[in-house]
């Protein structure tokens, strides 16, 4: 991942932002959703809500390249970006196009 947050004070406290947001982004599309029964959401904790494991989680190399423009965020991009990239690469390799999220429990063999 390489990520242009304008400044930086300090690159490696940017890289970890960058890899937990990763954590988030993966962990959203593979397998977290918000059930609504009823009326009301079914997920009322992290144990009805799983969190991407460690074991789940690639190997994320992360480049900071500081512009010195404006300001920006570090996290949030990332976030917004991890689930095409992989869903791309899904595509690339079966032929399939996801277009339902979570990933967990959809055929993805070509």
């Amino acid at each position: 991942a390489a990520t242009d947050p304008g400044h930086v004070v300090n690159p490696k406290q940017v890289a970890m932002q960058v890899e937990g947001s990763f954590v988030y982004g993966l962990g959203a599309m593979l397998h977290q959703a918000c059930t609504i029964e009823k009326g009301r959401v079914v997920e009322t904790n992290f144990d009805t809500y799983p969190p991407l494991t460690l074991a789940e989680m690639p190997k994320v190399e992360t480049i900071v390249m500081p512009s010195g423009g404006w300001w920006g965020g570090v996290g949030e991009p990332t976030i917004a970006v991890a689930a095409p990239a992989v869903l791309n690469a899904i595509a690339s390799a079966t032929g399939k196009r996801i277009r339902q999220l979570p990933v967990k429990g959809q055929k993805l063999r070509a």
